[in-house]
């Protein structure tokens, strides 16, 4: 049977209509997944102790918590290398996706149990630098499995056929930058309230992170171009560490003029407004700056503006 003459040609496959972005997104779940697993598999093996502290709040919350910005920098950087992986060798979609993401969660889990080990054994015989490690050693854990598997997998990966149907959309550059401001602050709120000596919650940490993650998402939204030639991991680093860098000092600075003002004023009352305001305006500063670094870190994509979506 003949093809009809009259039919259209198909039209490329476009990167928003590909399922590459959800396995990306998917791949980068797999650390978080697996740790809330592991902490409800750690409930029911202890549940003689935790069915009677199963309802406190705060400690389920500060728990959970604390799992989560873990693996936050883990999900990260899988996020921003399957990605990076995707366009370097131009592809649309992996097969057997179920399989490639069973065999990184084994993988990553057996790291995890071994990462684990080592800093117990670490913690025994006084290894200081293995005990204090910990956690910040997951993002290698998570890389290291998921490079063999991703090269395993490519070799029969469907790929695009032109590089314009590689171009990435701008609003993936918006969310990485994002996602990498959240991991970057939570890890630095937590190394300071551990270096202060004062109580780490975990929930408190996590809930800036993710605020102010959201206020730089929003910011960035449609300030890109609607599809951009690449997603280039390095200025999307760039980008979050400078955006922490400014606002981490002006919170600073608010903090230190604070803290002045109440040992002048002596007058606690004062502090009831002075301290929300203040807070809220650093947040809101999330705002300028973000706006400000997107333009010094990407400026060959035009704004939004320009070129709408």
């Amino acid at each position: 049977m003949t093809a009809n003459p009259f039919r259209p040609p198909k039209a490329g496959l476009s990167s928003e209509e590909s399922p590459a972005f959800w396995q990306v997104y998917a791949f980068a779940a797999v650390p978080l997944l697996l740790s809330l697993g592991l902490l409800v598999a750690s409930i029911i093996g202890n549940w003689h102790w935790w069915s009677e502290r199963l309802f406190e709040t705060d400690l389920l919350l500060s728990i959970t918590s604390r799992r989560v910005i873990e693996v936050l920098p883990a999900c990260v950087a899988v996020l921003l290398y399957v990605q990076w992986q995707r366009e370097r060798y131009a592809i649309v979609r992996y097969p057997s996706i179920a399989l490639l993401l069973t065999a990184f969660s084994l993988l990553y889990g057996a790291g995890v149990l071994g990462l684990a080990g080592a800093v117990w054994y670490g913690v025994r015989v006084s290894m200081l630098p293995v005990s204090l490690l910990g956690d910040d050693l997951l993002p290698l854990i998570a890389l290291m499995p998921l490079w063999p598997i991703l090269r395993f997998a490519r070799s029969r990966a469907e790929r695009y056929r032109s590089a314009e149907e590689l171009a990435t959309p701008g609003m993936q550059v918006e969310l990485a930058v994002a996602l990498c401001v959240t991991a970057i602050l939570v890890k630095v709120l937590e190394y300071f309230f551990i270096l202060q000596l004062q109580h780490y919650n975990g929930y408190g940490q996590l809930f800036v992170g993710v605020l102010c993650g959201a206020v730089v998402w929003a910011a960035s939204r449609r300030y890109l171009a609607a599809r951009v030639s690449r997603f280039p991991v390095r200025r999307i680093l760039l980008c979050a560490m400078v955006i922490v860098l400014l606002c981490g000092s002006v919170a600073a600075l608010c903090s230190w003029g604070v803290w002045q003002l109440l040992i002048d004023s002596g007058n606690n009352r004062l502090m009831e407004w002075v301290l929300p305001a203040t807070a809220i305006g650093l947040l809101l500063l999330h705002w300028p700056v973000t706006r400000l670094c997107l333009r010094w870190c990407f400026p060959a994509e035009a704004p939004a503006q320009s070129s709408p979506r």
